[in-house]
């Protein structure tokens, strides 16, 4: 049976440790909003310990956003790959390296979809605190569609011990 890809909630991880952190996710907030669909709720920024790296670099600003799209999976890899390139992070970047900006898609309603190159869910989301403690803010009965696990369950799962702490900088939902 195909998939009605009609008005499904687009759940989306950004993050950004370099240059200016908070006008990166604000930027690509707008950029979403503009290529994806309408935005429905993002999460505060979290400022956390970089996750993977063996070398030393800046912490990074994180976030969670969710979008209402009618695209189709393909679609919204696309759509990310442009904004990452409209905002100057280069299409052969080096993977956990420092970066403009790193948009990843966790969820696309309950869908499950994979191919050798993309996965939703998000394969790691799981293990990765930045990524649960601000979706757990604001979907906190978020169930996820192949653990069947809420946001709070996944949360209170994972073994990530990096820090992620609540970024009180400034006002970021302007």
């Amino acid at each position: 049976m195909p998939v009605n890809y009609r008005k499904m909630e687009a759940v989306f991880s950004i993050g950004s440790n370099l240059g200016d952190r908070e006008r990166n996710l604000r930027k690509a907030i707008e950029l979403l909003a503009e290529q994806v669909g309408e935005l429905m709720d993002q999460s505060s920024y979290y400022e956390t310990e970089p996750w993977g790296v063996t070398l030393p670099q800046e912490a990074y600003l994180n976030a969670v956003v969710i979008c209402r799209t009618e695209k189709m999976p393909e679609e919204i890899k696309q759509d990310i790959s442009s904004i990452e390139q409209k905002m100057g992070r280069p299409p052969d970047h080096k993977k956990n390296a420092p970066r403009i900006i790193d948009i990843d898609l966790l969820f696309l309603g309950q869908l499950i979809y994979n191919t050798e190159q993309f996965q939703i869910p998000h394969k790691r989301l799981h293990l990765r605190k930045f990524v649960l403690l601000p979706l757990n803010e604001i979907r906190p009965e978020y169930i996820h569609p192949v653990f069947r696990k809420s946001a709070r369950e996944l949360l209170r799962d994972c073994p990530d011990t990096t820090s992620v702490e609540k970024y009180q900088e400034s006002d970021q939902r302007e």
